[in-house]
């Protein structure tokens, strides 16, 4: 199959107009001449780039991932001294991006809010997405997990998986409660659930068996 050739101008406000539609109206609601009329562009071009809605939906949701990938600051993971200042203060660094862009953040929220009742194959597509971001994680996780003393019952790899699979539970849940709640604009908003965090992070350092 030939490569179709994307202008970078034409491709930016296309992506740049999606995410502000999808965001407002959802993934069905949202309409490709709408998006076409923002962008400036026609909608045969979109086809043309994209093949389909989806495809153009699964092109603007893996834009916002990496934009949001791209400020992440690595020294507030590996400066941290152990695990629960680490992630909480990677999750509030990531959370006052997200207060600072609220276009991207809302197309976010919306996806997830929109995303049950997708098709499974979409669903599935999505997923895949999301294993970009949580590659960046895993890769910042690693490098904290050399530095660290790991009992000798488990292996790196062990630990890795397992925080990796909280982290996920827990922005997942933080997602969605900030999804129903866009009153919260400040850190002090979500002080409850970064005490909940905390804890569960505690429970996942020392375990929760009284030892014998």
């Amino acid at each position: 199959m030939r490569k179709i050739v994307k202008d970078p101008e034409k491709e930016k406000a296309i992506l740049q107009a999606s995410i502000v539609l999808f965001g407002e109206k959802g993934i069905q609601a949202a309409k490709t001449e709408d998006i076409a009329k923002a962008a400036g562009v026609s909608k045969g071009l979109i086809f043309h780039y994209y093949s389909s809605k989806k495809g153009l939906f699964l092109a603007a949701y893996e834009y916002v991932l990496n934009f949001f990938n791209g400020l992440l600051d690595h020294a507030v993971w590996l400066n941290s001294t152990d695990l629960k200042d680490m992630v909480v203060n990677a999750m509030k660094y990531k959370l006052t991006i997200q207060i600072e862009y609220p276009i991207e953040t809302k197309f976010v929220f919306r996806t997830m809010q929109d995303r049950n009742g997708l098709p499974k194959e979409f669903q599935e597509e999505l997923n895949q997405k999301e294993w970009l971001e949580y590659d960046v994680t895993r890769q910042l996780l690693d490098s904290w997990l050399d530095n660290v003393a790991i009992k000798a019952a488990f292996t790196k790899e062990e630990v890795l998986r397992a925080i990796t699979m909280v982290l996920r539970g827990e922005q997942a849940s933080l997602q969605e409660e900030m999804a129903k709640h866009p009153e919260w604009t400040t850190m002090e908003d979500l002080d409850p659930w970064i005490k909940k965090l905390k804890t569960t992070l505690a429970i996942m350092e020392q375990g929760f068996l009284e030892e014998d």
